[in-house]
């Protein structure tokens, strides 16, 4: 799970085996980042990587109200060195 820390202009990320106990693995931010208006909604997934067949990249998408770079969006993704490693997703298993 990703949630922001708005004033700090950070993304943490949690796991847990249960839904019940969390544990914070990393924060993320502000880097590369628009630093201004208030962040909000992250989303985390994974694509197919077009370089390397069978592989994935991992993308973060942060929302910045009101509105930023990108129309009030702005991503982060797993092709750059400081993409934090706890935020790179595995491939999900096929249906």
């Amino acid at each position: 799970m990703s949630v922001v820390i708005a004033e700090s202009y950070l993304v943490a990320i949690f796991s847990s085996p249960d839904l019940k106990n969390w544990t914070e693995l990393s924060r993320y931010g502000p880097g590369p980042a628009t630093v201004g208006g208030v962040w909000e909604c992250p989303d985390i997934f994974s694509l197919p990587d077009p370089s390397n067949e069978g592989q994935n990249i991992s993308v973060l998408i942060v929302s910045v109200n009101p509105g930023g770079v990108a129309g009030g969006k702005q991503y982060f993704s797993s092709l750059s060195s400081s993409f934090p490693r706890e935020y790179h997703l595995s491939p999900s298993p096929a249906a």
